[in-house]
């Protein structure tokens, strides 16, 4: 199985990815999104198809440059996954601003659940 893990700082999340898993924690802001998220596109060209994908999001922030990035990898992911992809988005009760970024990831992706958790 393939793993990529980073560790997380003051401007990049906590990223865990395997052929069956990605895990995003903490807060995006990079100061060169394409970057930082580049070793997981990397990751996912290496993998021909998955049979089920999970993506487990818990973003306490993140700027417009990671949202793009993010949602490539989303997508990237969908079209690799023979079933659909299902997102857990973990949001904070009073945090707005996340939730409507979670409604954007809802009208832009195809063929991927988003369950919204909220905590």
């Amino acid at each position: 199985m393939l793993n990529l893990e980073f560790k997380e700082d003051k401007k990049t999340p906590y990223v865990k990815m395997t052929n069956e898993l990605l895990i995003l924690k903490g807060r995006s802001h990079p100061e060169n999104s394409l970057k930082f998220y580049k070793p997981m596109m990397d990751f996912l060209n290496k993998i021909e198809k998955f049979e089920n994908y999970e993506v487990n999001i818990d973003l306490e922030y993140i700027n417009t440059s990671s949202i793009k990035s993010i949602l490539y990898l989303l997508n990237k992911i969908s079209e690799k996954t023979l079933n659909k992809v299902k997102i857990n988005w973990i949001i904070d009760e009073d945090d707005e601003g996340m939730l409507d970024i979670s409604n954007l990831f809802i009208e832009s992706l195809k063929n991927i659940e988003i369950k919204k958790i909220i905590k």
